[in-house]
């Protein structure tokens, strides 16, 4: 017998026989089995696309909207409107009502998304249960 302490299989299944084994595990914890659905659905983020959307819309609609404000405050009293505060009036007009309308579409979608993982959810935790002996010792 070179290195191996056992000789045949016997050898081998008498020594785990022998051993004592332990598995530390609080009671107190419930464990849940997902299926591959499940998991895409809790795990799934809404798309950026409306969010950053939205925040581009706003982060170009505020400074046109800043300079259209400034451009009427140099104008004089019965003065024409220059080009660049009719121009600037336009963007930020456009760019704040689509801000507002992505602002819907992001939130709208963050809602269903939050309802499905909430439904998902309630569907997992309402699976049946097993009870699991507590004394395993034979």
């Amino acid at each position: 017998m070179a290195d191996n302490q056992f000789e045949d299989i016997a050898d081998i299944q008498r020594a785990l026989k022998e051993q004592e084994r332990f598995i530390h595990y609080d009671t107190n914890v419930t464990h849940y089995t997902l299926t591959e659905e499940e998991m895409n659905v809790i795990s799934k983020t809404p798309s950026p696309f409306w969010k950053d959307a939205s925040l581009a819309t706003v982060g170009f609609g505020m400074p046109t909207l800043l300079n259209a404000i400034d451009g009427f405050s140099k104008l004089k009293l019965n003065e024409v409107y220059p080009i660049s505060v009719f121009l600037n009036i336009i963007f930020a007009s456009v760019s704040l009502i689509l801000f507002v309308i992505f602002a819907i579409f992001w939130y709208v979608e963050s809602l269903k998304n939050k309802k499905l993982q909430a439904d998902t959810l309630k569907k997992i935790k309402n699976k049946p249960k097993f009870k699991m002996k507590s004394d395993y010792s034979n």
